[in-house]
């Protein structure tokens, strides 16, 4: 998807449907990864779903596996922050609308108290 399409509904749905967390990331040294890879070295990132069944992925760098643990927070947290904001400057954009149409009406009715 492009990133400039990306539509804020969808991506929050997303996140819904992802396991809740909380994840975590752990070092993995020389043994075998969830997908029984061979002995490797790694990180592996952990979690529980809902039903309690084990959630579990391997990476090979560190960053990555601290990226994806911290994302299933912070991209929600942030969804939400762009939604309220949204909404905050649709009721301030609509509240300049209402105070600019009442300054109008009273200039129409001084103009027309003037005669």
């Amino acid at each position: 998807m492009d990133e400039s399409a990306r539509i804020l509904e969808h991506d929050l749905a997303l996140c819904e449907k992802a396991t809740p967390g909380p994840w975590r990331a752990r070092q993995i040294v020389g043994v075998a990864g969830p997908m029984q890879m061979p002995a490797a070295n790694g990180w592996e990132l952990l979690g529980m779903t809902e039903d309690g069944m084990p959630l579990a992925d391997w990476f090979e760098r560190k960053e990555d596996a601290v990226f994806t643990v911290e994302a299933r927070v912070a991209l929600p947290y942030w969804l939400g922050e762009v939604k309220r904001l949204r909404e905050e400057n649709a009721r301030l954009i609509e509240a300049l609308a209402d105070k600019d149409a009442r300054e109008q009406a009273k200039k129409a009715l001084e103009v027309c108290a003037d005669g």
